[in-house]
């Protein structure tokens, strides 16, 4: 039963006024001459209130290094045959005896951007997101997500089979002990480990304030050679856009090179403090974040995941990871519990599930225990970003508490 089936339209807008190196800014929506006449004096406003200068500066006209992906199919894509799609993906479940839980959602997305120097920008992207958690009556679940800026990057049969096949091997459990075991994690659990280093570590902000683990050792190893990591927008499927919202133009920027700091994104406040460049990261106006990379990519290693999965004696493969919250920020410490898919691997062999545990870790210094990342990669969206990233296989992995 499709529980909710909606369409939803939203116009939010953005008015800089700039002068004497102060900003005036306001939000709003527009869809009257009235409106606009409103906002612009809402932003007048707020400049002659304004007490500081800004390093942000009235954008211009330039050429840009690619087009975001507007895939037609996505925005044609007729609602009801996507419900018979879905619903062959739910017939398949509840065939195995299963319950299907899950959600589908196609965005179509418009930016423009005006500017009293002739900078006229009109762009548009799409993107496609699915994911489903399959469960039995004893609670035992298997969880899938897939996510793409074209409509042929879903497959919801496929989706709600790897889901289901969780589900199902989760029915026999084997008790465990916590402690630090080797761990396999898949994509969505490497994701949100290095979704929570970028918020920690990858930004101007953080780094100007010397948070970030990366302040000072730029040029200097940080992580194993296997490391490389970088923000790339020009990637089409990673939903990127080819100007920031203050209208620099996006920047690849390298952040870890072969385990060497290389640096973090900025937009045009941090880079002014840090007496650099924007890389094109800003984020909407308003945000409390500050600039911090949304298409994060990690190279993968030389090994299939089937190759290395058969060298591990004894290990534990995580799903996802689940409830993160930070725990000492400065030593990129987090913790959560795994979810929807914890297994045994004995003698290279995926065997049985065993209950979710709770850990704490530092981030950095698991990376830094990583002994393989597989040749295979997928991309996973969390919280508005994209990451791009392999599984991974990390010794001593602390777990505190089985749940």
């Amino acid at each position: 039963e499709i529980q909710a089936n909606t369409s939803v339209s939203e116009i939010e807008t953005w008015l800089r006024v700039f002068k004497d190196e102060k900003v005036g800014l306001a939000t709003g929506a527009i869809d009257s001459k009235d409106s606009v006449a409103d906002l612009v004096k809402s932003a007048v406003s707020n400049w002659n209130q304004a007490t500081s200068t800004s390093s942000v500066a009235v954008p211009e006209q330039q050429e840009l290094s690619f087009t975001p992906m507007s895939d037609a199919a996505i925005i044609k894509e007729d609602p009801v045959e996507r419900a018979g799609k879905l619903a062959r993906a739910v017939e398949l479940v509840e065939s195995n005896g299963l319950t299907y839980t899950g959600s589908v959602s196609t965005r179509s997305i418009r930016r423009t951007l005006l500017s009293t120097r002739n900078a006229h920008y009109d762009l548009s992207a799409t993107m496609v997101d699915a994911s489903c958690t399959v469960s039995d009556s004893n609670g035992n679940s298997g969880w899938a997500r897939h996510f793409g800026t074209e409509l042929k990057h879903i497959d919801l049969l496929n989706l709600a089979e790897l889901a289901a096949k969780k589900a199902i091997k989760g029915k026999s459990k084997t008790s465990i002990k916590p402690g630090k075991h080797t761990v396999i994690l898949e994509p969505a659990a490497v994701g949100s480990m290095l979704l929570f280093l970028g918020f920690l570590s990858f930004g101007g902000r953080v780094f100007n304030r010397g948070t970030s683990f990366l302040a000072g050792k730029v040029g200097q190893r940080v992580m194993p050679e296997h490391f490389t990591i970088y923000d790339d927008t020009s990637d089409l499927r990673s939903h990127g856009w080819p100007i920031d919202y203050e209208g620099t133009p996006s920047q690849k920027a390298m952040l870890v090179e072969k385990g060497i700091a290389r640096g973090v994104v900025h937009d045009a406040t941090t880079a002014n403090q840090a007496g650099a460049s924007s890389t094109g990261h800003a984020l909407a106006p308003g945000n409390g974040f500050g600039p911090y990379p949304r298409c994060v990519h990690m190279d993968g290693g030389t090994e299939t995941l089937d190759s290395i999965t058969q060298k591990l004696d004894k290990a534990i493969l995580v799903t996802r990871l689940w409830y993160i919250n930070y725990a000492n920020p400065m030593r990129t410490m987090i913790t959560g519990t795994t979810r929807d898919g914890t297994f045994l691997i004995n003698n290279g062999k995926i065997g049985d599930a065993v209950s979710d545990m709770r850990f704490v870790v530092s981030i950095l210094e698991a990376f830094n225990r990583s002994v393989y990342l597989s040749k295979e990669r997928r991309y996973v969206r969390q919280f508005g970003s994209t990451l791009h990233v392999p599984w991974m296989v990390i010794p001593d992995f602390p777990f505190t508490e089985v749940l």
